[in-house]
């Protein structure tokens, strides 16, 4: 592959690849990198793939980065729009390919029926046609990086991939939980998966994972002082959060707060820390790494932030041990598994799986003092998080 010079450049290399499905829905360029932005229409809702190479260099690897759950690529890994992870990535010689998944193309209230089969395995699926294509045209070895939901679907894909497949990136998220040390959290995943796959018989197809906290956060920005409707504990005095208290505690304690997959945080989105006065407006509360600015940023880039009710049944399925869904003993790729343990905790017990299947190339750390979104948003991840993929 040559060096990219333009997005005109950037967009025709890889229209090259994709074929007459492809759409430019953005282009731009600042000193130093181009990025464009493509919907691939091979089936009725687009993935949409960032792509985005550095203008000084030929890269030498590709890295696809797979979202969180009801999360795309211009939240998870652009944001913010200077230090991010995907800079940081190109910069380090990648050239990157953001793989949105199609429930980010559907509009908030769509219920579609085809995302009745977009588990596990349909986004597997499409991930596999997209490295695929770009492989055939673009003749580069290739890695893959997966935040929370896109960390299972990496691992997913790891099992069932080529041997040009290098390496596997894993932030922050769970893996089965262990049947011995973890049998309380395996049954708790057990029985959210079967209240999900209730709700797909009942033909729930899509979550609203993320347009609350979207609410949420335009409330705080809004409103902060006035009154929300969730109450504070009777232990400090009741009353109600303020609406700036409320989503500094819904992200902090984000275990604590109502929604089927929130217990699995330990405890939180965010780090901070957030102190009972003697009523709602003596509350004192901040963020440690991510700052409210960011988050709302991130929020802003949301799509349908929708998450399949296929797809997190899956997960559940995964942290229950459910046979079938990934071979963990399969995946032959150098695997580096980066945990916070104020986000998915240290379960180790998935990286386990994977060096009992023979695989010597696997590590599993736990960074203290990190929440959930911290490692991709955080001030501080560029010298605290992204170093340790590359170091063995």
């Amino acid at each position: 592959m040559r060096v990219i010079t333009s997005a005109a450049a950037l967009a025709a290399e890889v229209g090259d690849a994709l074929g007459e499905a492809m759409r430019v829905r953005e282009r731009e360029s600042e000193p130093g990198w181009v990025r464009v932005q493509i919907e691939w229409h091979d089936e009725a809702y687009p993935l949409v793939l960032d792509v985005l190479a550095s203008t000084a260099a030929t890269p030498s690897r590709v890295l696809y980065m797979l979202p969180g759950g009801a999360l795309n690529f211009a939240g998870n890994f652009f944001t913010p729009r200077h230090n991010n992870l995907a800079h940081f990535m190109r910069r380090h010689g990648y050239l990157v390919v953001g793989v949105t998944p199609r429930e980010d193309s559907l509009t908030p209230a769509t219920n579609a029926p085809a995302a009745q089969d977009w588990g596990l395995a349909k986004h597997q699926q499409d991930l596999s046609k997209v490295v695929t294509a770009l492989g055939q045209g673009l003749h580069l070895p290739y890695d893959v990086l997966g935040h929370s939901a896109g960390g299972v679907l990496a691992l997913a894909y790891a099992a069932t991939a080529s041997p040009r497949l290098g390496r596997v990136m894993v932030l922050d998220t769970t893996g089965p939980f262990d049947p011995l040390a973890e049998p309380e959290l395996r049954g708790r995943a057990g029985q959210a998966r079967d209240t999900l796959t209730g709700m797909l018989a009942d033909s729930t197809d899509i979550q609203d994972a993320a347009s609350g906290t979207k609410r949420l956060i335009k409330n705080a920005i809004e409103r902060p002082s006035e009154r929300s409707p969730l109450d504070r504990p009777q232990s400090v005095g009741g009353g109600q959060y303020t609406w700036a208290g409320l989503l500094h505690f819904a992200l902090i304690h984000t275990r604590e707060t109502p929604g089927i997959a929130n217990w699995i945080y330990e405890p939180g989105l965010v780090a901070g820390t957030y102190t009972y006065g003697p009523d709602a407006a003596s509350d004192t509360f901040t963020f440690q790494h991510t700052m409210v600015p960011t988050i709302t940023e991130v929020f802003e880039q949301l799509g349908s932030g929708g998450l399949p009710t296929a797809l997190l049944r899956d997960l559940f399925s995964v942290w229950t041990g459910d046979a079938g869904l990934i071979d963990f003993g399969a995946i032959g790729a150098e695997v580096v598994w980066v945990n916070m343990a104020l986000g998915r905790g240290d379960h180790p017990y998935g990286a386990r799986l994977i060096e009992e299947g023979g695989n010597p190339h696997v590590t599993f750390t736990v960074v203290p003092g990190y929440g959930h979104g911290d490692p991709v948003w955080g001030g501080n991840a560029a010298h605290d998080i992204w170093p340790l993929f590359f170091r063995s």
